[in-house]
């Protein structure tokens, strides 16, 4: 793999900010105030020039992820999605958005970012992101969300249907709210008690079936959550 060329810009910046800072450090008087009214944009612009390089970097990964796997462009979906938790925000957008067919079907990745409540006290305002990916379905179907242990605590859930396996019932709280319309087979039960798998809430309503995760879009997860998404979806019989 060929390395990563540094941006000279940002790096320049940053000597310069260092240098800056040991002057002022070793100034007395007025002289270390005209030193800081210095520093202090020159580091400013050092995290501007950092951040927006990273973005640039970013963007180009994931072009780069999308055009290898047959991912293009696209606008993230309408959709019952668009009204459950946690994308209830007005704030809410979507970003690296892309599609393709899966097996037939429309699937969609996107960021989904908005902005939290201020906390008393602070002057920033939060921002959430998480990866969400869209398959879209024929028909209708029940509502069920399956939500990892670890973060139902933060989340509504419905009414839970335990599946009978102890194991998996510890990690996983599966909400319907017809009871008893999910039955899970143990080859897919043994899937999502992998690890990777128990990052993710899966939620099916409508003509959706929904999967997200906390963060940015994380190229390498895309492919086994759709194919996870695909295999609960078969089993409620709402692929066909």
């Amino acid at each position: 793999m060929t390395p990563r060329r540094l941006d000279p810009f940002p790096l320049a910046l940053l000597a310069l900010a260092v240098v800056g800072g040991v002057g002022a450090a070793v100034l007395d008087g007025p002289e270390r105030g005209w030193a800081l009214l210095v520093l202090v944009p020159m580091i400013a612009l050092v995290g501007f020039s950092v951040l927006r390089t990273r973005s640039r970097q970013r963007r180009e990964a994931v072009a780069d992820w999308a055009g290898r796997n047959g991912w293009t462009a696209t606008v993230a979906p309408d959709g019952p999605w668009r009204g459950s938790p946690p994308f209830t925000e007005p704030t809410g957008r979507a970003s690296e958005e892309l599609g393709r067919s899966y097996r037939g079907f429309p699937v969609s990745s996107f960021t989904w970012t908005w902005n939290g409540r201020r906390r008393p006290g602070t002057t920033t305002t939060p921002q959430h992101q998480r990866h969400v990916i869209v398959l879209e379905l024929p028909g209708d179907g029940p509502v069920v969300q399956l939500t990892p242990r670890i973060l139902a605590p933060t989340l509504e859930l419905m009414p839970e249907s335990p599946t009978g396996d102890p194991r998996f019932d510890a990690v996983w709280h599966v909400g319907a709210v017809e009871p008893g319309v999910l039955v899970l087979d143990e080859q897919l039960r043994n899937r999502l008690l992998r690890e990777d798998a128990q990052l993710q809430v899966l939620r099916f309503q409508g003509g959706s079936a929904l999967s997200w995760a906390v963060g940015e879009t994380d190229v390498e997860r895309i492919l086994p959550r759709v194919a996870t998404l695909w295999a609960v979806a078969d089993l409620l019989g709402r692929t066909g």
